[in-house]
């Protein structure tokens, strides 16, 4: 089962946001992770919607057979979990979001709190400076270390 923690950042300045991906087995051991960055300045809702589907873009690249999603956004998660809530301009992009996770290796999209979400918030505050991606095929970037010791502890 891979777990795949998920967070997003946003410019107060409006000049943009990001995703930071971390994805990890049952036991902790990370297996890849991300940071993507957008030049659109996404509301912090969106934002966390569209760094879900690149969790779940992430999944789908890596043709894995169990995942699911842990997000610290409660809206981004009660909205995807819940397809007959109605979220008017969100329409759209939930339901893209849910397409990509509508197949049997999908497990769910699952709340936390930033606390045991560490990496995630790091690599997409990472992208958001740095305004690039970047992608590890192995663990996680050595400035994530201390953050992905510190998650160990709440694991997904």
């Amino acid at each position: 089962m891979v777990c795949i923690n998920v967070d997003a950042a946003v410019d107060r300045n409006g000049s943009g946001c990001s995703s930071g991906i971390v994805a990890r087995v049952h036991n902790g051991v990370a297996l890849c992770s991300r940071g993507n960055y957008y030049i659109n300045p996404f509301s912090p809702l969106v934002a966390e919607i569209i760094t879900i589907k690149d969790g779940a873009l992430l999944a789908k690249e890596r043709k894995w057979n169990q995942w699911f999603i842990v997000s610290d956004c409660h809206n981004a998660v009660d909205l995807l979990s819940n397809p007959e809530v109605q979220s008017g301009e969100l329409d759209l992009l939930a339901d893209e979001v849910r397409s990509l996770a509508d197949c049997s290796s999908f497990k769910g999209f699952i709340y936390k709190p930033r606390d045991s979400n560490g990496v995630a918030h790091l690599l997409a505050k990472k992208a958001l400076g740095d305004h690039k991606a970047f992608d590890w095929d192995e663990g996680v970037p050595s400035v994530a270390f201390s953050a992905f010791m510190a998650d160990m502890s709440s694991l997904c």
